[in-house]
């Protein structure tokens, strides 16, 4: 089920995938997460529950600070969970400790290649500087 179009600020995890197949997160404002952006998870280990999978996270503007105090990875990603089946697209990553492309560039966990698609995950973009209040901690 999509999620509203809305902001996470701060937190230790701005959302997270538990024991699902699909869902969407998208159009939103991810301001300082903690340690991570988003984390997939499986709460159930062992059980014969579905293991989280596909989950889709497209269109979000993503500001993170990415020091040893506060930022760990952009995806956490936990035991019996299928990260590979994700989807991640069209994001807008900016880095404010390193404010390039390369800087703000996430490592994100990546889907295999299918035979009908040569790679399924666009790069994300940086998010221009200009026209974006800053504050201390946040947009």
């Amino acid at each position: 089920m999509p999620s509203n179009p809305s902001g996470a600020f701060g937190g230790s995890s701005s959302f997270s995938w538990v024991n699902v197949d699909g869902g969407v997160f998208h159009h939103n404002v991810v301001s300082r997460p903690g340690q991570w952006v988003a984390r997939i998870l499986n709460e159930n280990g062992g059980l014969p529950i579905v293991d989280t999978q596909n989950g889709i996270m497209q269109d979000n503007l993503i500001v993170f600070n990415d020091t040893a105090l506060e930022f760990s990875t952009a995806v956490n990603v936990g035991p019996e969970t299928l990260p590979k089946t994700y989807t991640f697209a069209r994001n807008q990553w900016l880095n404010m400790a390193n404010l390039s492309a390369a800087g703000s560039t996430p490592s994100l966990p990546r889907r295999r290649p299918t035979a009908s698609t040569e790679w399924v995950q666009p790069q994300p973009t940086m998010v221009p500087t200009s026209g974006v209040l800053l504050g201390e901690r946040g947009l």
